[in-house]
């Protein structure tokens, strides 16, 4: 460790360090944890000249310092700060290792933020070098993060290899931990034809998909992204087959939660009807309403009901199991859900902001928006304002929020504590993620 990283660490930062005082020192000071923040937080408000500076003490060591703990951070900042020059440089230090460089725990993140910042040009370059092993970095567990980011990033006329490398996988990716997640990328950014590929080998075997811990995800995707006609497709293989038994699995669950929010009235009326048949159980209600994963769907379903006789008629049939309900409950639990449920009675909550798919209003800026002057000091744009999906958030993913804590919150025994927060207007699943890269959290426990 040279004096001067010794001195800085020793002093803690400070004013003093400012980016002309680590001259020479650059890429030690960016494999330290410290100087690499330090580095990092400098950048952002960096003049030209410093920067350029910065840049060519790096470039040297640039793939080294990719694929380090915390040197790939200070190779992400220039990506996103630097000028087009230099990310076209740093880029092209990536050519003929683009590969490696995204089934690597580190520089996995640095390819996204690459695939984010290039320009289509350079885009078109390095996307063909996955190409080879598309299918294996798919399944990688830090390469599949990579592929998430193409999908997003760049424009389906150069992903098509993507859909091919997955033709005749789809249900066995489905069903896997980093497979889904690529998925449901494909569902989400590919343009008709490509989706149209996927979701043929998805519907024939959407009864087992939906639940999979993991084909679940998929399932839920197909819903909220396919078109109008898959869309409803899936919805009638939910009405087919046990609304009842389905409410109650920890997966398919969310399935039917889906089918709720963006399936039509009739839908609704259609799935009410299956889960309060006494076919199913005695008292379909109250077997509902005291299973923790079953009460969610009750939850969705009061939610998404128009106002009217037969939302009414819901509320007050849930009203007449209360007094079973509480044999069971604290009386603080119990008080608090009769109070709860006649809150319903008033107003519902609004319905969420959707277009007709369901999907959200894609922000994307894709790659034609891009085509700046490549000598330009000016930052360029990011090809996406999204962030990445609950699916995709662990570490390896070059989404800062990826890093934070899940938020899970527990359910008890009885699944009716999570059925009380939720009508309280705390939803226990607005605080839940999906499937993480390296920490996987079940919708519900």
């Amino acid at each position: 460790m040279s004096q001067v990283l010794l001195d800085f660490r020793n002093s803690k930062g400070g004013p003093r360090w400012d980016l002309k005082s680590i001259y020479g020192h650059i890429v030690e000071f960016s494999g330290d944890q410290q100087g690499s923040r330090h580095i990092q937080k400098a950048l952002e408000t960096a003049n030209s000249e410093e920067k350029e500076i910065v840049f060519k003490e790096v470039l040297p060591n640039a793939v080294q310092m990719m694929k380090d703990l915390f040197g790939n951070y200070v190779i992400q900042k220039l990506f996103e700060h630097g000028n087009m020059a230099q990310k076209r440089v740093l880029a092209s230090q990536m050519q003929g290792k683009v590969a490696d460089l995204s089934n690597q725990m580190y520089a996995c993140r640095v390819v996204q933020k690459a695939f984010q910042h290039v320009l289509v040009e350079q885009q078109e370059i390095l996307v063909r070098e996955l190409a080879p092993n598309a299918l294996q970095t798919i399944q990688d567990p830090n390469g599949n993060h990579v592929i998430q980011k193409v999908l997003e990033s760049v424009d389906p006329s150069l992903t098509g290899f993507l859909y091919e490398a997955v033709s005749g996988h789809v249900v066995k990716l489905s069903n896997q931990t980093f497979g889904c997640r690529v998925i449901q990328r494909m569902l989400e950014f590919g343009n008709a034809e490509q989706k149209e590929g996927v979701l043929k080998e998805i519907m024939p075997a959407a009864n087992s998909i939906m639940t999979d811990i993991f084909g679940n995800y998929v399932a839920q995707h197909v819903i909220k992204h396919a078109n109008d006609h898959y869309r409803a497709e899936m919805i009638r293989i939910v009405l087919r087959g046990n609304v009842f038994a389905l409410s109650r699995h920890k997966n398919a669950s969310n399935i039917v939660e889906e089918c709720i929010i963006n399936g039509t009235a009739a839908d609704r009326t259609a799935i009410l009807k299956q889960l309060t048949d006494p076919a199913h159980d005695p008292n379909p209600l109250l077997t509902l309403m005291k299973d923790q994963y079953a009460n969610y769907v009750l939850q969705k379903m009061l939610e998404e009901l128009d106002m009217g006789p037969e939302r009414q008629k819901l509320i007050d049939d849930m009203r007449v199991h209360f007094p079973a309900l509480k044999a069971s409950l604290t009386g603080r639990q119990a008080s608090s859900l009769e109070r709860l449920i006649a809150a319903t009675e008033g107003t519902k909550s609004p319905r969420r902001s959707r277009s007709r798919s369901g999907r959200a209003k894609n922000t994307s800026r894709r790659s034609s928006e891009l085509r700046v002057d490549v000598n330009s000091s000016t930052p360029t744009p990011v090809l996406t304002t999204e962030q990445n999906s609950p699916q995709s958030s662990s570490p390896p993913s070059t989404n800062s929020s990826a890093l934070g804590d899940s938020g899970v919150a527990g359910v008890s025994a009885d699944g009716n504590k999570g059925f009380m927060r939720a009508l309280r207007g705390l939803s226990l699943q607005d605080n839940e993620e999906d499937v993480g890269a390296d920490n996987l959290v079940a919708d519900r426990y």
